[in-house]
């Protein structure tokens, strides 16, 4: 099996979706199945194979030559509203580092508050088709002015998300907060 035309993904990242494997025996189904759950990560904008002849009759090379494409977004906003401005920045990415995990970051703005928030999932950790997700998240409100309190909250979550069954999904995940109000 030879990847050709990715210089920022990891061949990994490829390769851990493959479900046919060199030295497997030779199924159409199963390199068409291949292809589609590369297809499926939504990180390349083409992906074709070719199958070349290999060293002897009984052997064939498989040949994934793939297109990639931005795989990041930026997100800017602002508004006036009842309870005042704010302001949005967030910035996703869906092939971090070339790894395959998808990263996103947010931070609002407002006249009384602040928050921000940093999110991890990696849809194979350790290559067991299972996603593992992490994140943290923190919050600053101020609203002494109005209704006499003030408020900061810090969270953290982890959890996983997996095909149980076919077509049925398992997905826990557990979130930690700590609040503190003052009056």
């Amino acid at each position: 099996i030879n990847i050709v035309g990715n210089s920022i993904t990891n061949d990994d990242v490829i390769r851990s979706e493959m479900i046919v494997d060199e030295g497997d025996p030779f199924s159409i189904l199963l390199v068409n199945k291949s292809i589609n759950e590369i297809k499926a990560r939504r990180i390349f904008s083409k992906v074709d194979y070719k199958m070349l002849p290999g060293s002897s009759e009984d052997l064939k090379v498989l040949e994934i030559s793939i297109e990639e494409q931005a795989t990041g977004e930026i997100m800017a906003g602002a508004g006036v509203g009842t309870d005042g401005t704010s302001f949005a920045f967030a910035i996703n990415e869906n092939n971090w580092l070339g790894t395959g995990v998808k990263l996103q970051t947010a931070l609002n703005l407002t006249t009384e508050s602040i928050s921000g928030n940093i999110q991890l999932n990696n849809p194979n950790y350790r290559y067991s088709k299972k996603s593992l997700k992490t994140g943290f998240d923190v919050s600053s409100t101020d609203r002494s002015s109005s209704s006499g309190f003030k408020s900061s909250r810090t969270g953290f979550n982890l959890g996983t998300n997996f095909e149980q069954y076919e077509d049925l999904f398992f997905s826990p995940e557990i979130a930690v907060t700590f609040e503190d109000i003052e009056v």
